[in-house]
């Protein structure tokens, strides 16, 4: 088997060894990671070197500008004494403090415009919290006026309504208990008749008080 370099001849080589541990497979690996490990090293070098070089070149390639040390406009040759020397360092640190102060104010402005962006975010989301807010409440005072007219509609139905007819109780049953009946002979009264069996003559008889129960 040859020595694996390519990422998809890498790849086989490691789903075999995870199948097969083969000490010569791991062998292949191990000797493809180090001849790549130098190649990656080499290529590093040759590109910090071509980017030194791309640099070396920018910096040859650039145009003499006029130095203008003084501050002056001048067509001919720039003679400098010990005066237009102390001018020069002048003009050079005024330069520089104004370059300084340019660099200050931008910071500055970049961190306002930065702190203005936060607030205005800040404030976007104040307001959007105060509009889902508002709408929740919308929504809910929406259902219960809803619902309240919901509940008066209902009220409204049902006391338009007929009532119920009343139905007829039913009626109640009655035990009768019928008890046995005895014979009473009746009870002559003090004006009955006795009749007189001896005799055809009739005649009335009054019964004895003794006989008649109260």
């Amino acid at each position: 088997m040859a020595t694996p370099y390519t990422c998809k001849s890498m790849r086989k080589v490691q789903r075999l060894y995870r199948i097969n541990k083969n000490p010569a497979t791991l062998q292949l690996i191990l000797k493809a990671a180090v001849k790549l490990s130098a190649d990656h090293e080499v290529d590093e070098h040759v590109k910090k070197g071509l980017i030194k070089s791309l640099e070396f070149e920018k910096k040859k390639r650039k145009r003499g500008k006029k130095m203008n040390l003084v501050g002056n406009e001048t067509n001919g040759c720039e003679l400098y004494g010990p005066v237009e020397i102390s001018k020069a360092r002048a003009f050079q640190q005024e330069k520089e403090e104004k370059a300084t102060q340019e660099k200050e104010e931008k910071i500055t402005k970049k961190s306002e415009a930065n702190a203005r962006k936060v607030e205005e975010a800040l404030q976007k989301e104040i307001r959007r919290e105060e509009r889902e807010r508002e709408l929740a409440e919308g929504r809910a005072q929406k259902a219960a006026a809803q619902l309240i007219a919901k509940e008066a509609k209902e009220a409204a139905k049902q006391a338009k309504r007929k009532p119920p007819k009343q139905t007829k109780a039913a009626p109640k049953l009655q035990l009768i208990v019928k008890l046995p009946v005895t014979y009473m002979p009746p009870q002559p009264t003090l004006d009955a008749e006795v009749p007189d069996i001896g005799s055809s003559r009739k005649r009335i008889r009054r019964m004895p008080a003794r006989y008649i129960q109260e």
